[in-house]
């Protein structure tokens, strides 16, 4: 028996959306299957005990997207800290400059195996709200190693709208013997009542090195 209860507009939203990668599409339909069995948490689910999820759940109306010039401007205004720099609003690139030693590309035209991502596994329940609705994401390979000279900085920013809900994905693979430094930027959005259910995916092959940063708002070093 489902013990799915209908949460404001999140579960009853809570199906593939119909725009995203076909390839990923069994994958996704089984995290659906999975989501409906088991539900979104409640203060008996221990992960949440501390944390009530009802706040945002219920807040949670509309996955309309905001104005995004609005948006990028935010982004813009912060300084720079790293030699090179990507910005996504919403989860998905305002532009994809050409980054040495590093190819980006969307899921929906990515060569990349997408196959075996562990968050599509993940029990969490937002992980899975995750997996459902993203339209599309962002697929990052670095191709050579990046030095202290050549640091990458990605500014994540939401645009705005009452009552919205985003579902950012990212996906960075190193492979073997390869190396990246990571500055991680998170501007979400001004209104309380949107919520952002993000997710990062890391695929590191054997002797791959990774430094990771993540700031949240506007801060600085």
């Amino acid at each position: 028996m489902s013990r799915v209860v209908e949460s404001g507009a999140l579960l009853r939203g809570a199906r593939v959306f119909g725009g995203g990668p076909e390839a990923l599409r069994p994958v996704r339909e089984a995290v659906e299957r999975r989501l409906a069995a088991d539900g979104l948490p409640t203060l008996k689910t221990e992960e949440y005990r501390f944390t009530p999820a009802s706040l945002f759940i219920e807040s949670a109306r509309t996955e309309e997207l905001g104005e995004i010039s609005a948006a990028l401007a935010r982004a813009e205004a912060l300084p720079r800290l790293g030699a090179h720099r990507l910005i996504l609003v919403d989860g998905l690139p305002a532009s994809l400059p050409a980054i040495p030693g590093l190819s980006a590309e969307l899921f929906s035209s990515s060569k990349l195996p997408l196959g075996g991502l562990k968050s599509f596994d993940s029990p969490d329940a937002f992980a899975r709200l995750n997996a459902l609705r993203f339209r599309d994401a962002l697929a990052l390979r670095v191709e050579a190693d990046f030095d202290e000279a050549s640091t990458l900085e990605i500014v994540h920013v939401s645009t705005e709208r009452e009552g919205s809900v985003r579902y950012p994905r990212l996906l960075i693979d190193i492979p073997s013997g390869r190396g990246l430094r990571l500055i991680e930027r998170v501007l979400g959005a001004i209104d309380e009542s949107s919520s952002s259910h993000s997710v990062l995916d890391l695929r590191l092959g054997d002797g791959a090195r990774l430094e990771h940063l993540r700031l949240a708002g506007d801060r600085s070093l």
